[in-house]
């Protein structure tokens, strides 16, 4: 969970197609499903621990993409509680420039 969010917070690679933003957002949904799942492995004998476990995470890993960071984007359009992290996301870090003539 703690490497998921500080992969989120400083990409570990830089991309000609992708934005940091976007390998931020997939760092960090991609790392909470693994801890979720993880955690969920340590509960399997008591599978209906499962039932309160797996929905309760979920909504606290949304409720902190929602409230602090910019990680909730659907159909392009980016959900977050403040107006600073609503921003559209930045250009690919290795994109050819495009203001060459």
């Amino acid at each position: 969970m703690a490497l998921a969010n500080l992969g989120a917070m400083l990409p570990p690679w830089k991309s000609a197609t992708l934005s940091p933003d976007s390998i931020q957002r997939r760092i960090f949904w991609v790392g909470n499903a693994l801890a979720i799942g993880l955690l969920s492995a340590t509960q399997f004998p008591e599978w209906r621990n499962l039932l309160f476990f797996v929905p309760a995470m979920t909504l606290w890993f949304a409720f902190v993409a929602f409230k602090w960071t910019n990680h909730i984007k659907i159909n392009g359009r980016v959900y977050a509680m403040d107006a600073s992290d609503r921003r559209p996301d930045r250009p690919p870090a290795l994109a050819p420039d495009t203001d060459e003539q």
